[in-house]
């Protein structure tokens, strides 16, 4: 064999290799792409469950405060009354 049909051979076989290489790379590079994408979906997706628990967490303790404010303000009342019972028990007395 002459020395450009070894090197026409060479190019050949080296180009013949060379696309399924290059192919596989594609892949790998899609694959990439997708996992990164992926990884990128699932920050934000935790990102807003820990966005979506702190806004509940704010309305409960809210709610809270709501509640102990009334609890307060019935206390408030009902020792109003009973001051008022004991004040009209002592004048009768």
């Amino acid at each position: 064999m002459t020395k450009v049909s070894i090197t026409l051979t060479v190019i050949l076989i080296t180009t013949a290799f060379s696309i399924p290489l290059v192919r596989a790379d594609h892949f790998y590079k899609g694959a990439r792409e997708a996992r990164k994408e992926w990884m990128e979906n699932e920050r934000e997706f935790h990102k807003h469950a820990h966005e979506l628990e702190r806004e509940e967490r704010k309305r409960w303790e809210e709610m809270n405060r709501e509640e102990r404010k009334h609890q307060k303000e019935i206390y408030r009342e009902e020792l109003k009354h009973q001051k008022e019972m004991d004040h009209e028990l002592r004048k009768r007395n």
